[in-house]
């Protein structure tokens, strides 16, 4: 098990879109899983190296004897925690919502989406007025027509049967939404004044709908939809 994961890292890292498919950080998730041992062997083949040449050097064994077993394993313990709970505590994302961090458009901090997305709506925050207004909006609007969203109210109108080809992203560089179009805002977008989208794997960037041309005005016109959260706007503010 250790050397076929060992080589799935080894291809990740060396045949061109090998990992493409699943992504590179799901293959280490699962390499690691057979790995993980590896850490505190090599952890502690390390300490070893180090307190051996330390004694080597100094040539000094009053305070920490190679030959004082239970010692070294209390050593090695502590050097095993002093890493591995630092280790644990930021990639898995506790870190992030502890210190109430929002930047998501680069990795600087590993964040956690079940820890972390109601408050920067890391995969999509629905709720039942949402799901309400998509499919409200998978009734009544004409099949031809474009419908506005940004990446993760996509993904509900696809749930409720809006056609794919229908769904296209907020333009973020466009004064004027296309003519006989719809626009979309979940109850996040209308809460937190901002959208979502994704900018590479993992990595997402807020915009605020102020910030978008096409949308700049949008919400203090007429509404085709509303039920107090989530909103349609009528094509008619684009003409």
């Amino acid at each position: 098990f250790s050397i076929t994961s060992a080589l799935l890292l080894a291809a990740c890292i060396l045949l061109p879109n090998f990992a493409s498919p699943l992504n590179t950080t799901r293959w280490y998730h699962i390499s690691l899983i057979t790995l993980a041992p590896f850490c505190i062997l090599g952890g502690e083949t390390i300490c070893l190296g180090i307190i051996s040449l330390w004694h080597r050097l100094r040539h000094v064994a009053r305070g920490f004897s190679l030959a004082n077993a239970e010692d070294n394993q209390a050593f090695f313990g502590f050097v095993a925690l002093a890493v591995l709970i630092p280790y644990f505590l930021f990639t898995s994302g506790v870190i992030f919502e502890v210190s109430k961090h929002q930047v998501t458009d680069r990795i600087d901090i590993p964040y956690s989406i079940a820890l972390s997305s109601y408050r920067i709506d890391l995969a999509g925050v629905f709720n039942q007025q949402d799901g309400a207004a998509a499919q409200w909006l998978s009734l009544n609007v004409p099949h031809n027509s474009k419908i506005y969203v940004d990446d993760h109210t996509s993904q509900l109108l696809k749930f409720y049967g809006i056609n794919k080809e229908q769904i296209t992203h907020y333009p973020q560089d466009s004064d004027k939404l296309q003519d006989a179009s719809y626009a979309f805002l979940s109850s996040w977008n209308v809460s937190k004044g901002e959208l979502t989208f994704a900018v590479g794997p993992g990595l997402r960037r807020h915009t605020k709908t102020e910030d978008l041309p096409g949308l700049r005005d949008a919400e203090h016109m007429n509404q085709l939809y509303c039920n107090g959260s989530a909103k349609v706007l009528s094509p008619h503010l684009f003409e």
